[in-house]
């Protein structure tokens, strides 16, 4: 664009213009990572991302799978005229063991108006890693009668002592000294 001052000795400013003209929606997703946490034999918290048509133009249809079956997503397509889709990803890591996983979400995008053309920005791979500890085994003591009166040169009597794993998981180790 070129502005010229019609008076002031034939005075021109020259402005560059950039508009990019898009003949589609645009897939946004957010976030493009995940860190889960969990123990063994417990699911772990879900977490949620959020899907968008950042164009804001058309009409966004979307679907998204995960690469593994430790990761679950309560919706995995919908469509998007305006405003925002959460999706819910769930985390079903109780039948896995102690170690560090790691997994996909891949979201693709279309434009429903043109029979679901690719978007913008399809897809979009969203990268999720996972770590599973082992619980912590609880030791519990029970002792009945921890005070016992005796007389000087006479044996007292047997007391009972419990130990045990208050989890009833794994193996705990112990020593009385």
């Amino acid at each position: 664009v070129t502005i010229a001052a019609l008076e002031g000795g034939g005075m021109t400013r020259t402005i560059e213009v950039v508009m990019r003209v898009t003949d589609r929606s645009q897939l946004s997703v957010d976030p493009l990572s995940f860190h889960a946490e969990g123990m063994e034999e417990y699911d772990s918290s879900n977490q949620v991302f959020n899907i968008w048509n950042g164009s804001k133009i058309y009409t966004l249809g979307w679907n998204a799978q995960s690469s593994t079956n430790w990761i679950v997503l309560d919706k995995t397509n919908g469509v998007i005229t305006d405003g925002i889709q959460a999706v819910t990803i769930g985390f079903s890591t109780a039948h896995l063991p102690k170690g560090s996983y790691t997994g996909q979400i891949i979201v693709n995008g279309g434009v429903e108006e043109y029979g679901g053309a690719t978007a913008w920005d399809s897809p979009q791979t969203m990268n999720v890693s996972l770590t599973i500890t082992r619980p912590v085994p609880e030791l519990a003591v029970s002792w009945t009668n921890a005070e016992v009166a005796v007389i000087q040169g006479v044996n007292a009597p047997v007391q009972a002592l419990g130990v045990q794993n208050a989890t009833k998981r794994y193996t705990i180790d112990y020593t009385v000294e």
